[in-house]
């Protein structure tokens, strides 16, 4: 569901905005990242909670995404609301995929996005860590073969 705040739903900004969000939302997850690096602008400085407070610019995030995808099998977003205003957009949703090791995921996540000259310059994510902890456990030993380690 999109909603408008002090801006025209059917202005040329509006609509930059609404192809803005399709990038990070909708072409992110289907590996179409040309898009996303075409709406970031080259000076993008992105905080993630789950980066430890770290800020990642535009080749990280990008990283970040190719990772995901690797990760978290159909990995998608779902439940999207969105208000967009003068200066970008806020945006809740549910990541969901399935995990390497089987688990399925849906993670709560917010976003809030300023655009600058037509592109995203800033994103501050906000992703419950608790719920994407199946990212990053190791990959259980399968009966039979051998740990690179030997053991």
């Amino acid at each position: 569901m999109d909603r408008f705040s002090g801006l025209d739903p059917d202005s040329a900004r509006a609509a930059r905005l609404r192809e803005l969000a399709a990038a990070l939302s909708i072409d992110a997850p289907a590996g179409r990242l040309d898009a996303v690096e075409q709406a970031l602008h080259d000076d993008v400085e992105v905080w993630q909670a789950t980066a430890a407070g770290r800020r990642l610019g535009k080749r990280e995030l990008l990283a970040g995404m190719r990772a995901l995808g690797k990760a978290l099998r159909g990995y998608r977003y779902t439940d999207i609301e969105r208000v967009f205003h003068a200066d970008g957009y806020v945006q809740t949703h549910v990541l969901r995929g399935t995990a390497r090791d089987g688990t399925e995921v849906e993670a709560p996540a917010a976003l809030w996005v300023d655009v600058r000259d037509g592109s995203v310059i800033a994103v501050r994510e906000y992703l419950d860590s608790a719920a994407v902890a199946p990212l990053f456990r190791a990959p259980t030993p399968r009966p039979g073969v051998a740990r690179a380690d030997g053991a």
